[in-house]
């Protein structure tokens, strides 16, 4: 009975094989249109002008970058600006706040800045997120009774000093982008999508197998 690693170990070799389909697969056909001895055995063996054309269409069916592949390009170099974006501001956005609501709001600064710091590329996407939840527990009156005074007042005053519902906005928007980006594979290629991806490299590699052993 195999053991997870072994069943990983298999997945991985399996995936590596078929990776390597369309890479075989054009040199075989790149052999049959060059070479006049390939040709003339693979004929002996019921190779025709259809074969090749089916082995050309699963070869192309692996490699075309169609619409959905192309968006998927996009989102990606949207996701990269916002991690940058919410890099950037954390560098400052917490020390802002934190000026800001010190004085007036100690009580508030301290619930929705502590254990916050400024992080680096996916790091600080966390702290933002988290940040995020706190402004919406103060926003939604959830903390034990008693604590929610001057929450409301106070993000009142943050409203005015650049920090209000428009910029929490601005701030869920990058992270949405960076989500939805992560949701899916590289590219852009959704789980499904990637899927069928092995399915078509599969199909390849039959077509490659089938007829690269009838020169062998």
């Amino acid at each position: 009975m195999h053991d997870i690693a072994d069943v990983e170990a298999e997945l991985t070799v399996s995936r590596q094989t078929l990776e390597a389909a369309p890479a075989r697969a054009l040199a075989l056909l790149r052999a049959v249109a060059t070479s006049l001895p390939i040709r003339a055995a693979l004929a002996e063996h019921g190779y025709t002008v259809r074969d090749h054309e089916e082995g050309m269409n699963l070869l192309l069916a692996c490699i075309d970058v169609g619409g959905d592949l192309a968006e998927g390009f996009e989102l990606d170099r949207q996701a990269h600006r916002a991690i940058a974006e919410l890099d950037a501001w954390d560098d400052s956005g917490y020390l802002k706040l934190r000026t800001v609501l010190h004085h007036r709001y100690p009580a508030q600064a301290e619930f929705l800045l502590r254990g916050l710091a400024p992080e680096t590329e996916m790091r600080a996407l966390s702290g933002v997120r988290k940040l995020l939840e706190r402004f919406a527990e103060m926003e939604a009156d959830s903390k034990p009774d008693g604590a929610c005074k001057g929450d409301r007042a106070a993000l009142a005053f943050l409203e005015k000093k650049g920090f209000g519902e428009g910029e929490r906005e601005r701030l869920r928007r990058l992270l949405r982008l960076v989500d939805n980006s992560m949701a899916q594979g590289p590219g852009g290629v959704a789980k499904d999508a990637a899927t069928a991806d092995l399915e078509r490299l599969g199909a390849l590699r039959k077509w490659h197998d089938r007829w690269a052993s009838r020169i062998l």
